[in-house]
């Protein structure tokens, strides 16, 4: 007979739900014995499911030793066919053991309980395993215990006294390993446990509540992400940022874009810091002054040289080696919108471009005019001389705009996180940056080089292609999944002192006086009701 929920071939005789010998169940007083082995029997529930073995039977007028009752987490459900006294669990219980016929040759490499695979089990066919008695076959009573994604169920019979207990995932102390596994993979990974909640919920999935994933994420989560971040980056310090000796550091914060602004360069300034600019960020505010100017009548001729002064500010950060050159090839500009090539700077004497003869010469900017007026007033503004000569022309910031857009995915604008919190997620995000940053391109199977079309908003219909990149890695998540089951789980005190280590700031608002909730309840008026 196949057993019902378990994906696993049928056995030449098994009863339903169990993995017993029929000779075994002839002795009534005698535990029963069989093989050893390292199957992982279907062990499923209503939330997250290990594969697992049941507990050993027990004869007639055997009961279970008693061992400590558990501490749930959340509110426990049960319920039973029939009602009568729950015993305890069975101390003698081992998750690892199995009880199999002599003619099974079934075997499974031992795993880490965190590496196991799992399943989703609907309640009615779990149910089919246990409301029928393997011995003598009538129905049982069956009580059922949850814990989130935890669920046990007691198996006895009331005409042959056959008892069984059997629960879906490994205990550690009074924590199922599942809802502890499953609160880590949500925060590891950058998921909402709020839009988690939603889908188990509508899919009628059982799961913890957030006090409970709060509680994992102060006690193991949280110590797990600071104590491997700390290690990743003593590792940097020792075998990269050590040898190379010089640092080049970049930011824009994630707030504004105030790599230019007159506090910040003071203050690097005073600090002897040598400061360059990116190149977006100066082109992108230099093409919206000159784009707003191109819609004057008199300055029409503008919108054919916008895209070619975009790329002129490129070029002039690329290939420059020192300040005054850049500001050099970047003044030769004006004089090339006249068409003169030859410039009076000797840093730039001559436009590199061949010799030709212009055969529109329309395109051309004419003294005296209008357009040519408000380009000189863009171009050779002040400011804007001098922050061509801070142009970076090596590093940019191209990828640390793609990790503030990592950021979100952590760690919302909208979503109000605690220190802690907050920073574990910027700790997360720069490890996910740090392992996938370097991925070379995509290419196909005959070795072409993989890119999409884009239609970005600024382009106004103008499609682009970007390279695709192979597809991004999460070895830092397997890590801290190691790193939290095995070790900071077994014993989480050293990695709380670590964490305690960590100054967290006042709220913002802990300068001000609160006041109490009784009063503003009292002082609540709607504006309609006025």
């Amino acid at each position: 007979m196949h057993s019902v929920g378990v994906q696993s071939a049928p056995l030449k005789t098994t009863s339903v739900g169990t993995q017993l010998s029929m000779g075994s169940l002839k002795t009534a007083h005698m535990r029963s014995k069989g093989i050893q082995t390292k199957l992982p029997l279907l062990s499923v529930g209503t939330g997250i499911i290990s594969p697992l073995a049941s507990t050993p039977i027990k004869g007639p007028g055997c009961r279970p030793s008693k061992r400590p009752r558990l501490e749930l987490e959340d509110e426990e459900e049960s319920d039973s066919s029939n009602e009568f006294h729950k015993e305890p669990l069975d101390s003698t219980y081992n998750p690892g053991d199995s009880v199999l016929t002599e003619e099974s040759d079934i075997s499974f490499e031992t795993q880490s309980t965190h590496d196991e695979e799992k399943y989703i089990v609907f309640e009615s066919c779990l149910k089919q395993l246990f409301e029928n008695c393997p011995v003598c076959k009538k129905g049982c009573n069956l009580q059922r215990r949850r814990m989130g994604t935890y669920v046990a169920f007691t198996q006895r019979c009331p005409h042959c006294s056959y008892f069984r207990e059997w629960e879906s995932q490994p205990m550690v102390g009074s924590t199922p390993v599942g809802n502890l596994q499953l609160s880590a993979a949500t925060y590891f990974t950058g998921t909402s446990f709020i839009q988690l909640e939603k889908l188990c919920k509508a899919m009628q999935l059982q799961i913890f509540q957030y006090d409970t994933f709060r509680r994992h994420a102060r006690n193991y989560m949280e110590p797990a992400i600071v104590h491997k971040w700390k290690m990743d980056q003593q590792s940097h310090f020792q075998h990269q940022l050590h040898l190379g000796g010089v640092v080049a550091v970049g930011g824009d914060m994630r707030a504004d874009s105030p790599d230019r602004h007159p506090q910040i360069q003071k203050f690097l300034r005073e600090r002897s810091v040598t400061q360059f600019y990116d190149v977006w960020h100066f082109e992108k505010g230099l093409s919206k002054k000159l784009e707003k100017a191109s819609h004057n009548e008199d300055c029409d001729v503008l919108k054919k040289w916008l895209q070619s002064i975009k790329n002129h500010v490129y070029w002039c950060a690329t290939s420059s080696s020192t300040g005054p050159e850049k500001v050099a090839k970047w003044t030769s500009l004006l004089n090339h919108l006249q068409n003169v090539h030859v410039h009076e700077d000797p840093l730039f004497p001559k436009c590199l471009h061949p010799d030709h003869v212009s055969r529109d010469p329309s395109k051309w900017l004419q003294p005296g005019s209008v357009a040519l007026h408000k380009a000189e007033k863009i171009l050779l503004n002040k400011r804007v001389l001098k922050d061509v000569e801070k142009l970076s022309h090596h590093h940019q910031t191209s990828s640390l705009e793609s990790f503030h857009s990592l950021i979100l995915r952590f760690a919302p604008k909208n979503v109000v996180f605690p220190f802690m919190g907050m920073l574990c997620r910027l700790y997360l995000a720069a490890m996910h940056h740090n392992e996938n940053a370097m991925r070379e391109q995509a290419t196909t199977s005959t070795g072409q080089a993989v890119f999409k079309v884009v239609f970005p908003k600024a382009k106004r219909g103008e499609g682009i292609v970007k390279p695709v990149k192979t597809n991004p890695t999460f070895n830092y998540v397997r890590e801290l999944m190691r790193l939290l089951m095995q070790e900071v789980f077994e014993d989480p005190t050293s990695f709380a002192e670590e964490l305690k280590t960590i100054p967290i700031p006042p709220d913002l608002s802990a300068e001000f006086p609160k006041t109490p909730k009784a009063e503003l309840v009292a002082r609540h008026v709607s504006h309609f009701n006025q």
